[in-house]
């Protein structure tokens, strides 16, 4: 049991353990953001539900989302990004805000236009028709993609691949 421990030790505070740990935070990562793509414009869902799905406590699925300040934000921002971009690729009319703020889950109309203004720095009004500024979320395939890339042009001098197997040596 001693020479486990030691070993998990070492492995944890060795650079192949550090990047292996990275690597599943950030597939954990990945995958929750994809359950939230995929409800992000149906009701009855939020924290206690991704909890429930991932097995994972409140503070650890916060714990994910600390650049956005936590998934509660990720998801508003996500529901705003589709809200502005129903707004922006279809022409104006009359209640078309309220329309948009009702489909993507904001309270009101007044809600979704401040919310709009603030983070995109024009009305809602205004992006109609336009090409809107705001970035599309990445593809997770993108995603993936850049962090292989990323992994792949750094080699670690301390490890080698070994063949096809992956097996790191």
């Amino acid at each position: 049991a001693q020479v486990f421990a030691a070993l998990v030790a070492d492995l944890a505070l060795s650079p192949e353990g550090r990047r292996a740990s990275q690597a599943l935070v950030q597939g954990r990562r990945l995958s929750i953001e994809s359950f939230i793509d995929e409800r992000v414009g149906g009701a009855g869902w939020g924290v206690r539900e991704i909890c429930a799905a991932f097995d994972i406590s409140r503070a650890s699925l916060y714990r994910h989302f600390p650049e956005e300040g936590g998934v509660a934000r990720f998801i508003r921002m996500r529901r705003l990004a589709c809200a502005a971009r129903a707004l922006a690729t279809q022409p104006a009319t009359r209640g078309q805000v309220s329309a948009v703020a009702e489909r993507w889950g904001f309270s009101d109309a007044g809600h979704l236009h401040r919310l709009i203004k603030r983070n995109f720095g024009e009305p809602p009004s205004t992006l109609a028709g336009s090409q809107l500024r705001a970035a599309r979320p990445a593809t997770h395939a993108q995603i993936l993609a850049g962090w292989f890339r990323q992994i792949s042009e750094k080699p670690n001098a301390e490890t080698s691949v070994h063949g096809s197997t992956g097996r790191v040596r």
